[in-house]
């Protein structure tokens, strides 16, 4: 049997994009020192929170070597906006 952690990387209003990705990389190294086979970002575009762009959040933790499997949850290229604030 495979386990994988699925990451919400939305953030309400409020709260910094640096300290959410800081939670979300906590999150991966707990995931990468427990033995899960696969970590996934999840992005929605319907409501209110902002998302963080799933593909960008999955090379950060890959560019530091703690990464088993990634993948993302949805992905459509016509819809995230350029922006990260």
């Amino acid at each position: 049997m495979r386990f994988g952690l699925a990451l919400a990387s939305d953030f309400p209003p409020g709260v910094r994009p640096r300290d959410r990705v800081a939670q979300l990389l906590g999150q991966v190294a707990f995931a990468h020192d427990t033995g899960f086979d696969s970590i996934w970002a999840l992005q929605h575009y319907l409501g209110n929170l902002r998302t963080l762009q799933p593909l960008k959040f999955l090379a950060r933790p890959a560019r530091v070597g703690r990464t088993p499997t990634t993948g993302s949850s949805a992905s459509p290229p016509s819809i995230p906006k350029p922006r990260l604030n």
